[in-house]
This record gives structure tokens, C-alpha cells and sequence, in this order.
């Protein structure tokens, strides 16, 4: 199931940003808004989310600006933690 979902992930999923990205990520890719405390301290929709901030952020800078390591990442999060409870 793991390789289905990623071959899923490889050929459907989108290379551009997606909803909340446009507002959570693409600023700091862009240098909109710098990657301080501030800044990713910041409310979105009456929440905080710092570390997802950090994890795309971080995973744009890795793979050059491709959108989908976000999906490859839950994918492999996902999966270990189904093979850790089995």
C-alpha cells in the first residue's frame, strides 16, 4: 500500500502549492516574510502551526522548490507509524 500511495503521490499529486501553503509557505519561499520567531509564531486560522512551517520550509529548501515532498513525508510518516502498531 506504501508503494501504491507513492506511485499515487508521484504521478497525481501537484507540483504547486495547495490551500494553506499559499499562505503558510510561499511567503517565506519567497522572501516575503523572513523565517524568524515572529513571523512563524504568527496565527493562521486562530492556530499556531510552527512546526509544519518549519518542516515545509525546510523541505522546499531540500528539493528545490517541489510542492509534493510534503506528500512523500506524510506518506513515509504514516507508514512507520502503521508498521510500528503491527
Amino acid at each position: 500500500m506504501t508503494l501504491l500511495t507513492g506511485g499515487m503521490v508521484a504521478w497525481l499529486g501537484i507540483n504547486v502549492p495547495f490551500w494553506d501553503e499559499w499562505d503558510g509557505t510561499v511567503p517565506f519561499v519567497t522572501g516575503e516574510r523572513p523565517v524568524n520567531w515572529e513571523t512563524l509564531w504568527a496565527s493562521h486560522n486562530e492556530h499556531r502551526i510552527l512546526v509544519p512551517r518549519l518542516i515545509l520550509i525546510g523541505l522546499d529548501r531540500l528539493t528545490d522548490h517541489n510542492f509534493r515532498a510534503g506528500m512523500f513525508t506524510t506518506l513515509i510518516f504514516l507508514s512507520a507509524t502503521s508498521a510500528a502498531l503491527l
